[in-house]
């Protein structure tokens, strides 16, 4: 292998040519004579009483190779003590060197044993197939490894990098402790030897790393402090909560520089009691390790740490040691480290949200295997999908353990707390959106009120009325997808209200939410049928967690009455204007999600084609129908418009199919 220079007794071109102990001339078990000229040797050394000449001749004339050769042979303790000063220093001539003497070396065991000539000469075979095999194992598990090293150390650093920028945005006390385990893990590896640089910024780690593709293979070491970034002033920048804003400084170690005892890192008792409080392990101090090995263990260790640390704080409290040993495991899944920091303070925001991810993912990853199924089931694809959605199932049980069991009734009445302040704080956004809204329509009709005569006015006013309506419901189904949205991530609260949306839509009868389906059946066939299929699901799920997919359908129900809602507004403010005398191009109105537009582009925006003065929609009582019958009471209709015609609104309606009444 490598340069290694073979030797074959049977090739007579070989180095050792004419030295040969076979192959046999035809019909005789005699050797061929050798092919070269050889020196006269010297006498061997009979036995007194052979029992077999020829085998005697053949062991004697072997062990005579050997010794012609240098003595000791380069296999033994002695000939390896030796063999620097008999080896050529030029390339060739040192790879030859080390392939004879490894050959020879062979043929000077192959006397040993008994056997006649041929004996010798199967044992020189086998004695180099042993040494070439126990070189290639030897160069097999150094390379296998080396591999092993090579990923252990990876691992470490994609934990090290998750566990880094997971912890940055949190409370100062938790980002101090992980910046503290850091500096430990640094610590140790300079005091076993190694080399260190600290204070280097995010920047010039960032050059290192860029320049050299081995940066990472041959370094370890993590985020040891954090500098305020300084202003033009002189003074720390802060965000825009007033906290300051830190840049990271790493210290890096250069594990190429391992003292010349090897650079095992020994356990020690501060770390004995890390692992065994982190990881469950228990190991005796003094353990040696490698440094890929202690890159690892260190790693996982403080990413549990960090994550232990957030959950007791959310807590108030230490974790029971029960709790702890349950969860142990999981607390080492970048899913749960994840979660944990994703919104600083509220680690059961983050790990609940992920947990509704990975839901939405396993029936992604479902829904495409079988579609797979159904087209080819032994498509490649499948399999892989299969792996992903195992993984997914994986990480969503170590997310669900820790739901479960890691957080106190403190911190889940404070998730609660925090939940209905996101709900207030939403609910105040949009009604204050809406208010705005309603604004910029009013002084838009105002202006264009003074372009109007009485008839026009009455009808802008009849138009400002129509449109504070729909955006009375443009709110309610704005805060029920926001609410959907919200279970859809976890919320619990939000699961809760998701349902509860708009009495429109939904009714809520001893905490059980079922669907209005008398207002979904008026908006249309395909607006109710979903609807009876949400009623459906709610009732199976009675107060539990919402389905991801009924959520999903939820969604859609709101859109789809939504839109429903709008194209009647847009139709019944047409129809209006019509009456009115007004001109659509110049006549304010609401879009769909409640900023002003003109109706001209409203009508023109509908799905369906612009409504004409033939097919004009039912005025604005016509869509206070009971569901399926489409009534339209004219004096309801005359009711809210004292100023309108009546007569002609009934024949619209007729026109429209509607039963006046």
């Amino acid at each position: 292998m490598g340069n290694e220079v073979a030797i074959n007794p049977y090739d007579n071109s070989a180095p050792l040519a004419g030295a040969d102990n076979g192959p046999v001339q035809p019909g005789t078990n005699l050797p061929v004579a050798p092919s070269q000229p050889q020196p006269t040797p010297s006498a061997p050394n009979i036995p007194n009483n052979p029992t077999n000449l020829a085998d005697d001749i053949a062991s004697a004339w072997l062990t005579h190779i050997a010794a012609r050769q240098p003595d000791p042979q380069p296999n033994t303790t002695a000939g390896r003590t030796q063999l620097p000063q008999q080896r050529p220093n030029t390339a060739v001539g040192g790879a030859l060197f080390d392939a004879l003497t490894k050959g020879l070396g062979d043929a000077a065991n192959a006397g040993q044993g008994g056997g006649g000539w041929l004996s010798g000469v199967e044992r020189t075979l086998s004695n180099r197939d042993q040494r070439v095999k126990s070189e290639q194992d030897r160069a097999d598990q150094k390379a296998r490894q080396q591999q092993q090293d090579a990923i252990t150390l990876a691992d470490s650093h994609a934990r090290l990098i998750q566990t880094n920028q997971a912890i940055q945005k949190q409370a100062e006390d938790l980002r101090h402790a992980s910046l503290n385990d850091s500096q430990s893990y640094v610590n140790t590896f300079k005091d076993a030897g190694y080399s260190v640089q600290s204070g280097i910024t995010q920047e010039q780690l960032s050059q290192r790393v860029a320049q050299d593709k081995d940066f990472w293979a041959n370094h370890t070491g993590g985020k040891t402090a954090e500098v305020p970034v300084v202003g033009p002033d002189g003074q720390p920048k802060k965000d825009a909560d007033g906290n300051i804003i830190y840049t990271p400084s790493y210290s890096i170690v250069d594990l190429r520089t391992a003292p010349p005892d090897g650079g095992n890192i020994k356990i020690t008792p501060a770390m004995q009691t890390y692992y065994k409080t982190n990881l469950g392990i228990d190991y005796p101090v003094d353990t040696p390790l490698t440094s890929q090995q202690f890159a690892s263990l260190n790693a996982k260790a403080h990413q549990v740490a960090d994550g232990l640390r957030v959950i007791e704080k959310d807590n108030g409290e230490a974790l029971d040691a029960k709790i702890r040993t349950q969860i142990q495991d999981d607390m080492s899944v970048s899913a749960v480290t994840a979660g944990l920091n994703k919104y600083p303070g509220r680690p059961l925001k983050g790990i609940a949200e992920l947990r509704s991810n990975a839901d939405a993912h396993v029936a992604d990853i479902q829904n495409k295997i079988a579609a797979l199924q159904q087209k080819n089931p032994n498509d490649p694809q499948i399999a892989a999908l299969q792996s992903q959605l195992q993984q997914v199932q994986k990480d969503d049980a170590a997310l669900n353990r820790v739901q479960q069991y890691a957080f106190n009734e403190k911190a889940q009445a404070d998730e609660l707390a925090a939940q209905r302040e996101d709900e207030k704080a939403r609910h105040d956004a949009a009604q204050e959106k809406i208010q705005q809204q309603r604004e910029d329509l009013k002084a838009q009709t105002d202006a264009q009120k003074t372009k109007l005569d009485a008839n026009g006015k009455a009808g802008a006013a009849e138009l400002q009325k129509q449109s504070d309506k729909y955006s009375e419901f443009l709110f309610t189904s704005n805060s029920t997808k926001a609410s959907i949205q919200n279970a859809k991530n976890g919320d619990e609260l939000a699961n809760s209200l998701a349902p509860l949306g708009t009495a429109l839509l939904v009714t809520s009868a001893n905490g059980v939410h079922r669907i209005n389906t008398t207002e979904v059946d008026a908006a249309g066939p395909a607006v109710g049928s979903l609807g009876r299929r949400i009623d459906a699901e709610l009732a199976k799920a009675g107060k539990g967690k919402l389905p991801a997919s009924t959520l999903q359908e939820m969604g859609q129900l709101v859109d789809l009455y939504q839109q429903s809602k709008y194209e009647s507004y847009v139709r019944n403010a047409a129809y209006t204007a019509k009456l009115r005398g007004m001109n659509p191009a110049e006549t304010p109105i609401m879009d769909r999600s409640g900023n002003v537009t003109t109706l001209a582009d409203a009508v023109g925006n509908l799905p369906n084609a612009a409504p004409t003065a033939s097919t004009q929609a039912a005025p604005n009582a016509a869509s206070k129908v009971a569901p399926n019958t489409h009534v339209f009471d004219s004096k309801a209709w005359a009711a809210a418009n004292p100023n309108g015609d009546v007569n002609a609104a009934i024949a619209q309606a007729k026109q429209q199919g509607f039963e006046v009444k």
